[in-house]
């Protein structure tokens, strides 16, 4: 069953990061693709699912934010990643702006999904 789970979870976070990448390509390209409440509702899905897994995870294994360190980077960097993918989507950034936020973004989710495989906090260890 954990390891059912932990493919899950990692597909839906490759799945999520993925549609994130897709919905940013249309943003840069100015396509109207970008303002697709289907697209959004998608992803949204996708990462609801996700955190699910991922709290059943934390039960599962017995380890949890604020107890331990790389999840608690994990979650920590999570919230950045949010927070910086709604700006991305921001109509008014302009474009040298929404690059460098792209690509601080897929930094920040590098960097959660290797603490997650590694199980070792990356940046305050």
């Amino acid at each position: 069953m954990y390891t059912l789970l932990v493919k899950t979870h990692v597909t839906l976070a490759l799945l999520s990061f993925i549609s994130f990448i897709i919905r940013a390509w249309w943003g840069f390209s100015h396509s109207a693709l970008v303002e697709n409440k289907f697209a959004l509702v998608i992803h949204q899905i996708l990462t609801v699912f996700m955190l699910i897994s991922a709290g059943t995870l934390c039960i599962m294994l017995d380890q949890f934010p604020f107890v331990n360190g790389w999840l608690t980077e994990k979650l920590s960097l999570f919230i950045v990643y949010a927070f910086s993918t709604m700006l991305l989507f921001q109509l008014t950034l302009k474009r040298r702006i929404r690059v460098l936020l792209m690509i601080v973004t897929c930094g920040i989710w590098l960097t959660i999904f290797t603490i997650g495989k590694a199980h070792t906090p990356l940046l305050f260890g």
